[in-house]
């Protein structure tokens, strides 16, 4: 049998090409299977309301309405193979959870005025002029005896 073309026509073709979306299916049910689990924790937006979810394909097709429900809700995960990859955040969502983050150089600050304070003591200033006139062989002694303690 030939094509209207004029090359010959194959019955099989359909038939391996059947043959190959099946064993590329379960190719791919063997990975889903071995593949390690994600953690499921629920996302949660600004209000405390789970977060919707959104398909990466979804996401790529109907971009439009997953931004409005972004804005809407606040928060949406986005999902690829039923594995949470990625979380979609409003910018209020965003500037919210920014804003809870301490910042460190604050709390790195503040113990930095805590220990300058804690030497301006009476007792911190003699053990620093303790330590400037101490021997070589007391500061060695000092030493030993500072990683005995350790252990």
């Amino acid at each position: 049998m030939t094509t209207p073309r004029g090359t010959p026509s194959s019955s099989r073709k359909p038939k391996r090409a059947a043959h190959s979306r099946k064993h590329a299916r379960a190719k791919a049910t063997v990975r889903a299977i071995e593949a390690p689990a994600r953690d499921e924790r629920t996302v949660l937006n600004n209000r405390g309301q789970a977060a919707g979810k959104v398909t990466a394909a979804q996401l790529k097709n109907k971009s439009g309405a997953v931004l409005r429900k972004v804005l809407d809700e606040g928060a949406v995960v986005i999902t690829r193979h039923s594995n949470v990859d990625a979380v979609l955040l409003s910018v209020g969502e965003y500037a919210a959870l920014v804003s809870r983050k301490p910042d460190p150089l604050a709390a790195l600050s503040e113990r930095f005025d805590a220990l300058v304070s804690r030497m301006q003591e009476p007792q911190a200033r003699q053990a620093a002029r303790d330590l400037f006139d101490a021997s070589p062989d007391a500061l060695a002694e000092a030493a030993v005896a500072a990683a005995r303690q350790r252990g």
